[in-house]
């Protein structure tokens, strides 16, 4: 054990030790209502992010540690964004009211409260600054999952349950449906590979989005992406 080590075990020092980290999260946040923060957004050309976490969210405490702490995410924020973190089984009104189902889900959300985007699941400093700077610029996250389709072809299952994820993040339920259908029916067509994802994964986000499993159909599950 090094002298570092030891020090943090002392009680003074174990306490500036979390003081100190506990500062470092913060500093992007601020403790505003989101009301008041939505006032401010307005106010200073701002846009609202909402960091939507629960305290038994692993990749919610591991964007903690990483994410929120980065110097360049930080900075972003500051110079952007009124910056808000929500338990969202405290604040159930607003999870429902932006239909808040996986954690952590990042909002950016305009000053009148319509939502620009949302960045679902972890994400490393690097991932989240392009996608927060695409989203602000107009791409949104249906926008780059359709590019990362498109770039790897409309037969790449992976690529189109990913463009299936987004759209069901977004609501648009029936979309979702047509490319986790087309997985499922053809996404072993591409290699033997995907046939964990398929009995996994993918039955996995189909069923607890749609609330039963899905169902095989050949009628429309092999359109290609729109």
């Amino acid at each position: 054990m090094n002298i570092w080590q030891k020090l943090k075990k002392t009680p003074f020092m174990a306490a500036w030790f979390c003081a100190v980290t506990s500062s470092l999260l913060a500093a992007p946040f601020s403790n505003l209502s989101f009301e008041a923060a939505s006032k401010q957004a307005a106010q200073t050309g701002k846009i609202v992010l909402v960091d939507f976490y629960t305290t038994w969210c692993g990749p919610c405490k591991l964007l903690d540690k990483t994410t929120w702490t980065d110097a360049a995410v930080i900075q972003l924020l500051e110079q952007k964004t009124v910056a808000l973190r929500i338990d969202a089984e405290k604040e159930a009104a607003l999870s429902k009211h932006y239909k808040i189902e996986a954690y952590p889900s990042v909002l950016l959300i305009k000053p009148d409260g319509t939502e620009i985007d949302r960045l679902v699941g972890y994400k490393e400093p690097k991932a989240f600054i392009e996608d927060f700077n695409a989203a602000l610029g107009g791409k949104d996250s249906i926008s780059r999952a359709k590019d990362k389709l498109m770039a790897a072809g409309t037969n790449d299952p992976s690529a189109r349950m990913q463009f299936g994820v987004a759209l069901a993040q977004k609501g648009k339920d029936a979309e979702a449906l047509t490319e986790f259908l087309w997985c499922f029916d053809h996404g072993l067509e591409a290699g033997p590979a995907f046939t964990g994802v398929r009995l996994s994964f993918l039955l996995m986000d189909g069923h607890q989005k749609f609330g039963r499993p899905l169902p095989t159909s050949p009628a429309g599950a092999g359109n290609p992406a729109r």
